[in-house]
């Protein structure tokens, strides 16, 4: 028993020596990494006046260029493929902590999906992992079960397993980011083939999750609080708009929040050479929808 203790002590001590080495490591992920937007949202340089949050579809529908053009005033897109209200509102509050308040946040909503668990939304824990040297970042992660608590102590337990891959990951051919945040698609998705859905399509609350619905009011909750304007955006799919679930939202947002819904008499929508699939536009159809946003903008008040 004596002996395993020594082994335990001098194990915990060579620990102690290399875990230094462990911050250099994590932290050299972070100088290498494709986007790079929390990172200089945390060191606030994302400073906007119209600030783009959602996922996919805001950004790839919606290009932040374009807008700065158009209404000269500074956009910037901090959406992230793939991620959901929990995530939204976490992004969110991390610019509001360095960077200047905005007057406008732009929030996308995924059809049907933004208040109900799904595959294809979640918390990106992924982009989180190479900014674990820094507690702000791993103290969330560890609120997420991603990183054990003696991480909080020990930056040997905050290294993922997937830093130590040989090989870069390759970024993804939908993923190209442009300086103002947006991730606009070029092309068709390659093999696929759909067809517009004229059908009038219903919502139900059944399979909400009570933590997306409150992510959703906290965003609603945050804004008022810090009198920035909030506006809910809805996209374009390729398939008539979902009046249910808009009511829905609208029934959690109540009277004074603002709702931007793409103009359903533009045929454009209709027509599948302007979107990547069924849910996202390519670049061509998403200029388009953002010379409707920045219309609104310049005539809602």
């Amino acid at each position: 028993m004596k002996l395993f203790l020594t082994k335990c002590l001098y194990l915990f001590i060579i620990m102690l020596m290399i875990d230094p080495l462990f911050y250099l490591f994590i932290s050299y992920q972070q100088k290498h990494i494709y986007d790079n937007r929390l990172q200089n949202a945390i060191d606030g340089k994302c400073n906007s006046d119209i600030l783009i949050l959602g996922s996919s579809r805001a950004a790839r529908n919606i290009i932040a260029k374009q807008m700065e053009d158009s209404l000269h005033k500074k956009c910037f897109n901090l959406s992230y493929p793939g991620s959901n209200l929990d995530f939204h509102v976490f992004v969110l509050e991390t610019y509001l902590q360095k960077n200047k308040k905005p007057e406008t946040i732009l929030l996308t909503m995924d059809d049907s999906l933004s208040l109900k668990q799904n595959e294809s939304l979640n918390f990106r824990n992924d982009v989180l992992y190479p900014l674990a040297h820094l507690k702000y970042i791993n103290d969330r992660m560890v609120e997420n079960n991603e990183n054990p608590f003696i991480s909080k102590y020990m930056y040997t337990f905050r290294a993922e397993k997937s830093m130590f891959k040989i090989t870069s990951q390759a970024i993804a051919s939908t993923d190209t980011l442009w300086p103002c945040g947006s991730m606009p698609i070029v092309f068709t998705k390659p093999d696929y083939s759909f067809a517009y859905n004229p059908n009038d399509t219903s919502y139900s609350t059944v399979g909400e999750q009570p933590q997306l619905v409150e992510s959703l009011k906290r965003i609603i909750s945050i804004c008022k609080k810090n009198n920035i304007r909030l506006v809910f955006v809805f996209p374009p799919n390729f398939k008539n708009h979902n009046p249910s679930f808009e009511k829905r939202i609208r029934n959690l947002a109540g009277t004074e929040i603002p709702f931007m819904i793409h103009n359903q008499n533009e045929g454009r929508y209709k027509d599948s050479t302007y979107y990547y699939d069924m849910g996202h536009l390519t670049l061509r159809g998403a200029r388009i929808f953002t010379n409707e946003l920045v219309s609104y903008l310049r005539t809602s008040h």
